[in-house]
């Protein structure tokens, strides 16, 4: 008796969680710079690489195809047929049959695959479906749990402008938007409806602004700061709404944001020690294994052997971060008091480790379970792979930066 496709997924996403949850705790002891969101997104990628069709593909594909792709017997059934139909054209052709006769033979195979074909559609729709209803509870959860986990206390200051930090936060994903769309168009081949849409749905904004998971520097502490990267998640979450989908997007986006409000309206209330309970769920079960769902879509045997694919990972991760400073620069700049103008590049730095990078790899988790990421292609492994990456480069890297930016705002006296 066939195994049920929820079992199947409940089983999938608990080999994920533990998996992730042993490598986060790896990454945690050996101390990796970026503390826990590099942590987190390092032990998702591990997971993710191990568990997806790079490793576990390679090595047992009976065993990844059951667990990952579905539609196994209809598969079969098409691949059979397929086979029958060469096997056929070949003794057709050493016979020395008419092109007439050949061509009736193509006809009765379309014929023949069609029906065939449609099964396997349905039973990967249906295979899929308890994989996308358990990433939307997961994602639901974390939005929940970052609203729970949320503090109270935040710097406030009479001079901050909050039309400057929403048009910072909206100029940010903006910028970044069209600098991912013109990266994903020109190198990926991807059509401007396509890109469009995917560049601004990882262009940034943060869930967990209010939920640092990490030391923060007084900025990312401030409300403006903190409406900036809500102003950011907003333009992203409309922009992923009105992506084609064949899923329903537009019920997702609207579960997300009520849970968020939810998570914000109890975490009003609730103790301490809850709160403190929300934030380790969310750090090491949820978030962890989002991210290492996104990363098990990614065939990074298909990656590397696109030279185009490669060469987009490796711009993503160079620029990361280029398009988002100049849209908040560019807001801050023109709308901001003169307490938002100083240091404006310090504070983007600081709203950027406001976790960014968790809500990219969140915003994959969410794509991937709608189809709208082919991770088995070489520029949808790219995809992932990048801003993946690219998350945790800017995580390990965010101390090093800070001290820079310390170091030339305060020059050593000779």
């Amino acid at each position: 008796m066939p195994t049920e496709p929820a079992t199947i997924a409940l089983i999938r996403f608990g080999c994920l969680a533990v998996a992730a949850a042993f490598f986060l705790l790896l990454f945690r002891l050996a101390r990796i710079p970026g503390g826990f969101p590099a942590a987190i997104l390092a032990a998702g990628l591990l997971t993710g690489v191990a568990l997806g069709p790079t490793v576990l593909g390679a090595l047992r594909p009976e065993l990844h195809q059951r667990f990952a792709v579905g539609a196994l017997h209809e598969r079969q059934a098409l691949r059979d047929l397929e086979e029958r139909h060469e096997l056929d054209l070949l003794v057709l052709g050493h016979t020395g049959v008419s092109p007439v006769a050949l061509d009736e033979q193509r006809r009765d195979f379309a014929l023949q695959r069609r029906p065939l074909h449609d099964a396997v559609t349905k039973a990967s729709h249906e295979f899929q479906t308890p994989v996308r209803r358990i990433t939307l509870v997961l994602v639901c959860l974390a939005v929940f749990l970052a609203g729970c986990a949320a503090q109270k206390r935040t710097s406030s200051h009479p001079e901050a402008s909050m039309l400057a930090a929403a048009a910072a936060g909206i100029l940010a994903v903006i910028f970044a938007g069209i600098i991912n769309a013109i990266l994903i168009g020109a190198l990926l081949g991807a059509t401007r409806a396509e890109a469009v849409p995917l560049g601004f749905a990882l262009a940034g904004g943060s869930f967990f602004a209010a939920t640092p998971l990490r030391w923060l520097g007084a900025a990312a502490r401030s409300l403006d700061v903190r409406f900036s990267l809500l102003c950011g998640i907003g333009v992203v979450l409309i922009a992923i709404a009105a992506m084609p989908a064949r899923t329903e997007l537009g019920p997702w986006i609207v579960a997300i944001v009520l849970s968020l409000a939810a998570g914000a309206w109890l975490g009003r209330t609730c103790k301490r020690r809850t709160r403190c309970a929300a934030k380790t769920a969310l750090a090491c079960v949820v978030l962890p294994t989002l991210v290492a769902f996104a990363a098990s879509h990614a065939d990074f045997h298909a990656l590397l052997g696109s030279t185009r694919a490669v060469i987009f990972v490796i711009i993503a991760v160079a620029i990361t971060g280029l398009g988002a400073w100049m849209g908040f620069s560019l807001g801050m700049g023109i709308f901001g008091s003169d307490l938002q103008r100083h240091a404006i590049t310090q504070r983007w730095i600081e709203a950027n480790a406001a976790g960014v990078g968790l809500t990219q790899a969140v915003m994959l988790a969410v794509l991937c379970a709608a189809a709208l990421i082919d991770g088995a292609t070489s520029s949808g492994a790219a995809v992932i792979a990048a801003f993946i990456l690219a998350a945790l480069f800017t995580e390990c890297s965010l101390d090093l930066v800070r001290r820079w930016i310390v170091a030339i705002d305060n020059p050593p006296s000779e």
